[in-house]
């Protein structure tokens, strides 16, 4: 609501506001941050999946949350893919999410074989190791990551 009052008052008595001026002024969510990166991994190029893993990290998002987040995604891609003709209404049950998630997630799965997305999840726990383990920098780490899961 914050948000809303603050480009509001910005709109001023033309009322208009862009998408550009929207996107400038409003805060990044956490919420908006975590679902804007993981439907970036079917994009091409890395640019927007690194944008994302930038924001999350800039408001303080947990290393350990974005890397389970992905995996998660990760996971549900498999089982959509696996799923492939199956009645949307119960993989959507199944996944405990909601039917047009479901049309989503087959959308983004397209764009991976099933070879490359168990790879990325190996990857991904690969990943959850040296965070655990090493001192190096987790942005660092998935930064890496998110570099090698675009589609294929």
């Amino acid at each position: 609501s914050q948000e809303l009052e603050k480009l509001a008052l910005f709109a001023g008595p033309e009322n208009t506001l862009t998408p550009a001026l929207v996107t400038q002024l409003a805060s990044h969510s956490r919420t908006y941050n975590i679902f804007a990166l993981v439907d970036a991994l079917g994009a091409p190029g890395f640019h927007q999946r690194l944008t994302s893993l930038g924001h999350l990290m800039d408001l303080g998002e947990p290393p350990a949350r974005i890397l389970g987040m992905l995996a998660r995604q990760v996971r549900m891609l498999i089982r959509v893919k696996e799923g492939v003709g199956a009645n949307p209404a119960e993989l959507a049950s199944t996944l405990k999410v909601p039917q047009g998630v479901v049309k989503r997630l087959a959308q983004q799965g397209a764009r991976f074989s099933d070879a490359a997305l168990k790879g990325h999840l190996a990857m991904l726990h690969r990943v959850d190791f040296h965070l655990k383990t090493s001192t190096g920098s987790p942005r660092l780490w998935l930064e890496w990551a998110l570099v090698k899961m675009g589609p294929g």
